[in-house]
């Protein structure tokens, strides 16, 4: 409430909001719920620079204020906003949205190369970027340099044979068929659990899909992980430390691709004896990554890709990746769709991958994994 405080922002504050909604009525974005234009809406950066001014001078005047917080938070986004306002080009799409009662507006930046590469040529005489998923390596390059430099790839440093890793082919999980994937995906949980008493992780590409498959699964006698909607710091932390010790029995995961405990996590030593990717990870259809898909149509006739098909297998790799973290660990990794069958997937697999074991529906998976045991 900045009613009450001298100098007053009032009337600029609603001036912006007045106009948000004047512009969200004559856009029928309430209707669309998605709306981008190809040029910045400068009548609102002016707007929004003269509230930037009067928050400014209020903060100046009024150090001690109860709402001071409040009012520095309202007074960042918007300077943010201008700011970023300052780099647009031909690359950013201006943004509206409408989700529920909410409208955000955004700058977004569809391709960043351009700026990055500047800035490594005007700051620094040498950059090297280093990741275990820069992969494939030519999308990497393209995105973050625009072709320029040079790639190397480093063998993986662990034992090829420590990763049990076996690709289904048999059976699709596109949105129309998962209904028919459920009771061979619950077999396979079971295959792993039984095989060796350890941790597991399910990987999926959405929680509606994994609740599908929750509804069907029978955990008496496993114990059962599931990740939730909105989860904070701390409920992140108590889920992974129920992976700190193996029980007498199976301990099952049932987490997200791409979320917080596919990436940036060491399961390391006993913590995890394998995972179960459902999918190719292939980010949600929607208004934005379809805007992103025409793009690079446009730059480099490779949108489906650009857009889908590489961010998913950078995600896939990264729930691969959370098995084997040192030398001495070893696990097993399946990966569960048709279309790791088709040739545009198997040329996305690392080097680290070639000794893969390809599975068939007549094939029984606790036997291949009884013998990696062993």
């Amino acid at each position: 409430n900045v009613k009450k405080i001298k100098p007053s922002p009032t009337a600029a504050i609603n001036k912006l909001i007045q106009y948000i909604d004047d512009f969200v009525s004559e856009n029928e974005i309430e209707k669309a719920r998605f709306y981008y234009q190809f040029e910045v809406d400068n009548e609102f950066l002016v707007l929004v620079e003269r509230a930037v001014n009067k928050l400014d001078k209020v903060l100046s005047e009024n150090k001690k204020h109860p709402q001071r917080k409040l009012i520095l938070d309202g007074y960042f986004a918007l300077n943010q906003f201008l700011k970023i306002s300052e780099f647009y080009n031909e690359k950013y799409r201006y943004i509206v949205e409408f989700s529920k009662k909410d409208i955000t507006i955004s700058l977004n930046c569809l391709d960043a190369s351009s700026f990055i590469l500047d800035t490594i040529k005007r700051r620094v005489n040498g950059i090297v970027f280093f990741s275990a998923t820069l992969f494939p390596i030519d999308y990497y390059v393209t995105l973050i340099t625009k072709g320029e430099g040079f790639s190397i790839q480093i063998p993986s440093p662990f034992k090829q044979a420590n990763l049990g890793l076996y690709v289904d082919e048999s059976t699709s999980t596109r949105y129309n068929d998962r209904n028919r994937s459920v009771s061979r995906i619950i077999d396979t949980i079971y295959a792993l659990c039984e095989t060796k008493i350890g941790n597991y992780i399910v990987f999926f590409p959405s929680y509606k899909y994994m609740e599908m498959v929750l509804e069907e699964f029978n955990d008496e006698d496993y114990g059962l992980i599931v990740q939730t909607r909105g989860m904070n710091a701390s409920q992140r932390r108590s889920v992974l430390k129920q992976f700190d010790t193996v029980g007498e029995q199976s301990k099952v995961g049932f987490f997200v691709l791409g979320g917080s405990f596919s990436e940036g996590i060491d399961y390391v030593g006993d913590k995890l004896s394998g995972v179960l990717v459902v999918g190719v990870a292939l980010p949600m259809f929607n208004k934005y990554n379809e805007l992103l898909r025409n793009y690079f149509d446009d730059e480099f006739g490779e949108g489906f890709d650009y857009a889908y098909t590489y961010p998913g297998m950078n995600k896939v790799i990264q729930a691969v990746g959370r098995v084997i973290r040192r030398d001495e660990d070893t696990g097993i990794a399946v990966l569960f769709d048709d279309r790791y069958s088709l040739k545009k997937y198997k040329e996305l697999f690392p080097r680290q991958w070639s000794h893969y074991k390809k599975l068939n529906k007549d094939d029984y998976l606790q036997n291949r994994l009884e013998k990696f045991w062993k």
